[in-house]
């Protein structure tokens, strides 16, 4: 068994490894342009610039027949934590398509290495020919606008009506003392040739932004061999 010593020695160094992740300023949300918006024969949208945390708030228009609605939910400090809800549905006109859509840009600076874990879904019905739907989420470069991570889906009803679903998950590094976007888009159109026809559809983006586990692992060695030189004495 180690000794005391070796024990409270022990018990600093993990508290300091894992401290240090935890209260540490990991990134910072640099600006963001969120929208909404109703594009037809008419047009109206809404949206901010403003960064502020927590930002807990609702975007949403009505034109006619046609809606489009994004629910916010964003907090940060060392971790972070962003979901958007989206809710649209776009009607055709003979003379006119018609677009609905939710998007965003969000900026991100990160002093260290860090990990994002995401999850998006869109359920979509495009009850008519001429109609699609699809749902990206891409982070980018800011200053070289290379890609590092690339979610892109559609239903297109030249291969299928009816209901689709559009959804992804998964993880991803996002490199130290780089600004990054994220940007992301949940679109409905609607084709003069399915006019009367209704597209609607719901999902989400849900994202995290968290420490890089295997930082946290390179103070692993040190402690075992503290544990183990306590051990010995």
């Amino acid at each position: 068994m180690p000794s005391n010593f070796g024990r409270t020695i022990l018990a600093i160094l993990i508290a300091s490894c894992t401290t240090s992740r935890v209260f540490g300023n990991s990134f910072t949300v640099d600006s963001w342009l969120l929208l909404v918006g109703i594009d037809g024969e008419s047009s109206i949208g809404t949206g901010s610039a403003t960064v502020s945390n927590p930002f807990v708030t609702t975007h949403s228009r009505m034109l006619g027949n046609d809606w489009v609605s994004a629910d916010y939910d964003f907090s940060w400090a060392e971790q972070g934590h962003f979901l958007i809800d989206a809710s649209l549905a776009a009607t055709a006109t003979p003379t006119e398509s018609t677009t609905t859509g939710v998007s965003g840009r969000i900026k991100i600076t990160p002093t260290e290495d860090l990990v994002v874990r995401y999850r998006t879904v869109f359920d979509v019905t495009l009850p008519a020919d001429f109609m699609i739907a699809y749902l990206s989420f891409d982070v980018l470069d800011v200053v070289t606008h290379e890609e590092i991570h690339d979610v892109s889906a559609s239903a297109d009803t030249f291969f299928q009506t009816g209901d689709s679903h559009l959804a992804d998950e998964g993880e991803f590094l996002l490199p130290a003392n780089h600004t990054w976007d994220f940007v992301y888009d949940f679109t409905i159109v609607g084709y003069s040739s399915a006019a009367g026809a209704q597209g609607f559809g719901g999902g989400f983006l849900e994202f995290e932004i968290i420490p890089e586990p295997a930082t946290i692992l390179l103070c692993a060695p040190i402690a075992f061999l503290i544990l183990r030189r306590a051990r010995e004495s």
